[in-house]
């Protein structure tokens, strides 16, 4: 015999949202209002998060796409809604450890940040107020948000896009991708490339692989300082004529091209720029 069981664990504090009936099957939506969190723990599956113009955060469970996946109007859901010492909204939704291959779709405020972590699965998010998210497993998908990222996988690639805060992309065995990211970058790969463009990138920013090419275009705050270093691979790095920083490019094996002309390049305040590369060469690209 399946027993379905949804289960909402409410403080006295928060806004009551009671559970549905054992039959029913929709998504769950709770009034979260503004700058809530939700935070996500999943043993095995995909997550995609979407924004709404709206006080509500939807989560519907769906069916994994795989033949052993259990059909997900058969499991064991908790959710745990409060509201924090900040007046704003918690939710918190996880599943059995047992439980594996159910995925989400959760729709959600502009102003929600997300704290999503995942044994094993893909996550992809398009909007909210700041990301932490991990998975083993899986690949990353980021775009359109306004606030910190901080995301790991083990084994997949990584995608940010249209991100205004700083970011940190940390992977192991995987490509990491950037574009449009207005802020402070760290992003670091053990085998993989690094891709970066349209950037424009500020503060102590780091972009580094062991085994793999780092690419770059955009701009960089004359404030900052930015390292730009592999083992195994090329350095390629576009910044506009009108660019200002202090340079130290090396490598042990390859060449280095600067088509600035020059160590130091432009008036004060200038970047601090290094450039390293261990088996490779490294390009510096004026663009007008």
């Amino acid at each position: 015999m399946i027993v379905l069981i949804f289960t909402s664990l409410q403080q006295v504090h928060g806004p009551l949202n009671p559970p549905p009936a054992a039959a029913d099957n929709n998504p769950r939506m709770f009034h979260v209002g503004d700058h809530a969190l939700l935070k996500l723990k999943l043993h095995a599956g995909d997550v995609s998060v979407q924004t709404a113009d709206s006080d509500t955060l939807t989560v519907e469970p769906r069916k994994h796409g795989t033949l052993n996946a259990p059909d997900y109007t058969s499991v064991h859901i908790l959710y745990d809604q409060i509201t924090n010492a900040q007046g704003h909204q918690e939710l918190t939704v996880h599943t059995d450890p047992w439980l594996r291959e159910i995925d989400f779709a959760i729709t959600i405020p502009q102003t929600t940040s997300l704290q999503l972590a995942l044994d094993s699965g893909s996550i992809d998010v398009h909007g909210g107020q700041g990301i932490t998210a991990s998975t083993e497993s899986g690949t990353l998908d980021l775009e359109d948000i306004n606030g910190p990222v901080d995301v790991h996988t083990t084994n997949g690639d990584i995608t940010a896009k249209n991100i205004h805060g700083a970011v940190k992309l940390d992977g192991q065995n995987g490509s990491l991708h950037l574009q449009k990211i207005q802020g402070a970058v760290k992003a670091t790969t053990t085998s993989g490339d690094v891709i970066a463009r349209e950037m424009a990138m500020s503060g102590q920013s780091l972009l580094q692989t062991q085994n793999g090419s780092i690419r770059f275009d955009g701009s960089i705050d004359p404030k900052g300082a930015y390292t730009l270093t592999t083992t195994n691979g090329d350095v390629d790095l576009t910044l506009p004529s009108t660019s200002s920083f202090s340079l130290d490019a090396t490598t042990t094996n390859g060449s280095v091209q600067n088509a600035f002309g020059s160590t130091n390049v432009g008036t004060s305040p200038q970047a601090l720029l290094k450039l390293h590369t261990q088996n490779g060469s490294l390009h510096l690209i004026s663009q007008p």
